[in-house]
């Protein structure tokens, strides 16, 4: 039975424990945000539910946990055991979190024939890791980088086995053996992409949005192709391409196919 000395007591140990628990999942978020999932991996990725779910548990449970236990007429030592436990749960938790954020986090933008796909870690077969050219076996902690995709043609001698692996949910992307530097695809990746007016007459609304990208990127609206960006669980995503340098401009949560 809580005592009123001792619920307030514990209200303020739990509440310097909850804007302990909060500065430390900002300083997180910063990690997560801005280096493993930048905007709009997050989405593309899902990194943001998997962070708040994260942060939802750590801040909630252990100033919780500190506003059931603290009570000043416990011995001190005994005090400080049971806050101990509590910190040591947490950061195990904590811990446990964003390692896995980190290992699931996306590291390949990659352009696969007639689109592009995010590549997470989680997708690729690390055994296989050695196939892919050496400066490609290197997977980024700063978020995704730009990859090309080698796809297999007829003459191909694992034709037939590649895609029976894109049926059963492994495409090229996903296979170190096929990768290839991007800058070897940025020809094929210009000549592919769709003319941006297709896109303005399937979303009309989005002129001023489109407008806004031509403008930061220093182009006229006819130097800008676009392409249907997969990622796991959305078809609905595009990526606006410069038809110059066949890079990414930009990511627009629409659905790009005809």
């Amino acid at each position: 039975m809580f005592s009123r000395i001792r619920l307030k007591t514990a209200l303020k140990a739990a509440a310097a424990h909850l804007i302990l628990s909060i500065a430390i999942a900002v300083f997180c978020a910063a990690l997560v945000f801005g280096f493993w999932y930048p905007s709009p991996f997050d989405q593309l990725a899902r990194g943001r539910e998997i962070f708040l779910l994260v942060m939802v548990i750590d801040a909630v449970c252990g100033p919780l946990l500190t506003f059931i236990v603290f009570d000043r007429k416990k011995p001190r030592s005994e005090l400080w055991r049971d806050l101990a436990i509590i910190g040591l749960i947490q950061i195990s938790a904590l811990g446990y979190g964003i390692s896995s954020l980190m290992n699931a986090r996306p590291v390949w933008i990659a352009f696969e024939g007639d689109r592009f796909r995010v590549v997470s870690v989680p997708d690729i077969n690390l055994n296989q890791l050695h196939l892919a050219p050496e400066s490609l076996q290197h997977l980024s902690l700063t978020g995704p980088k730009l990859l090309g995709v080698r796809l297999a043609t007829n003459s191909d001698a694992e034709f037939k086995e590649s895609i029976f692996l894109a049926l059963d949910g492994v495409p090229p992307a996903f296979r170190p053996a096929r990768w290839i530097q991007y800058e070897m695809q940025v020809q094929e990746i210009i000549k592919t992409a769709r003319p941006l007016r297709n896109l303005l007459q399937k979303y009309p609304m989005q002129k001023s949005t489109l407008d806004k990208i031509a403008i930061q990127n220093n182009l006229h609206l006819d130097r800008l192709g676009y392409m249907p960006l997969l990622a796991e669980g959305t078809l609905e995503w595009t990526v606006i391409i410069g038809l110059e340098d066949g890079k990414p401009k930009a990511y627009l949560a629409l659905d790009a196919w005809d």
